[in-house]
């Protein structure tokens, strides 16, 4: 290999070490409003939640695009979606005609009455579900109910987080954990800690604090071990979800009682404010939900007014001079390689 090919190796060696972080930087994010009752959203960017009608009611909806289906109700006034799977199933809440409240899950125009179940927190793709009610939390699956085992007859466990595996994760003795195959693995992070999401991966985010409930941090736990994610200044951050990728989202503060919503990607907490347009006003406190698309539900507030907001990721273009940069050499040393390979060898004869 000639020196000139070899350096043109090298350099385009290091363009191909260089790329994936050009490909992982901090993406920002264009900004729908989206309906201020939106409390959920699956990997197709779907999302649920309830909407308001005219008469004062409020009915379930699940949005596509920009189209806004209305479920409707078990026959009473009021419904609202609380959760959604990547099939577009949605659960949630629903008035009976006698004024009472079901659970219900609605897929392909049926909206199915599941019983006085709590409210669903989360749907996996397998149509399980799981909630909370005052005997404590419980996982749905083909028509039965199990609640999770507690620590003690009055400590209930709270679930908050399911995969598609049927894992949950929760509170259970004022702890993080994972529920799997019928028994609860503690997974001992602090003196509390409650674990709100897992994903497939059997990845968990949520609350760890080793002094008490008044400050601690958003944790990843991930085979065996807990990372502490910091906070964005202040004493305090919590993880509300995750996604396949492990990136998570929540609320942090940034001063003593002032918090911003944040994304944590690649070993990094950032504040979703800076990733937006400063110029379109939103100020977003909180962010609910991430799929695996990094799409994310967060809640904002402009000019005293507050919504549900989506942000869609678009990926930051790198900066113009890294390209130039790496563009000039490549062309550098492309013309020392068209030079050298002009140059005749020593020794050279022309023959005879």
């Amino acid at each position: 290999m000639t020196p000139a090919i070899k350096n043109i190796a090298l350099l385009f060696a290091a363009l191909c070490a260089l790329l994936p972080r050009l490909a992982s930087a901090a993406p920002t994010y264009t900004v729908t409003v989206l309906d201020p009752g939106t409390t959920a959203l699956n990997n197709a960017g779907q999302t649920t939640g309830s909407f308001l009608l005219p008469n004062g009611q409020s009915h379930a909806f699940l949005r596509t695009g920009d189209v806004r289906l209305d479920l409707g109700t078990l026959g009473g006034g009021n419904s609202v979606g609380t959760a959604i799977n990547n099939n577009g199933e949605v659960a949630g809440l629903s008035d009976l005609a006698g004024g009472s409240q079901h659970a219900f899950t609605y897929l392909n125009g049926c909206m199915c009455d599941i019983g006085a179940l709590g409210r669903p927190e989360r749907l996996n793709d397998a149509g399980q579900l799981i909630g909370n009610t005052d005997a404590g939390g419980f996982l749905y699956s083909k028509g039965s109910t199990t609640y999770l085992p507690r620590a003690a007859p009055y400590m209930p466990t709270v679930a908050y987080g399911l995969n598609n595996a049927g894992a949950v994760t929760g509170m259970y003795n004022d702890g993080a954990y994972i529920y799997a195959h019928g028994a609860i693995t503690e997974l001992n992070l602090g003196a509390i800690s409650e674990g709100t999401a897992i994903n497939d991966a059997g990845q968990v985010t949520g609350y760890v604090s080793t002094a008490g409930p008044s400050d601690g941090e958003a944790f990843l736990y991930s085979n065996g071990n807990a990372v502490k994610l910091g906070t964005l200044g202040g004493p305090f951050s919590y993880g509300l979800d995750l996604n396949a990728r492990g990136d998570i989202v929540g609320t942090a503060n940034i001063a003593f009682l002032t918090s911003h919503a944040f994304i944590y990607s690649d070993g990094v907490m950032r504040d979703l404010n800076s990733l937006i347009d400063p110029t379109a006003g939103w100020n977003m406190e909180t962010a609910t939900d991430i799929n695996d698309a990094g799409q994310i539900l967060a809640r904002g507030c402009r000019a005293g007014e507050c919504t549900v907001l989506l942000l869609d990721p678009v990926m930051a273009v790198p900066e113009p001079n890294v390209v130039a940069m790496l563009l000039a050499g490549l062309a550098l040393l492309g013309w020392r390689g068209y030079r050298t390979a002009g140059q005749r060898p020593v020794g050279w004869r022309r023959a005879a």
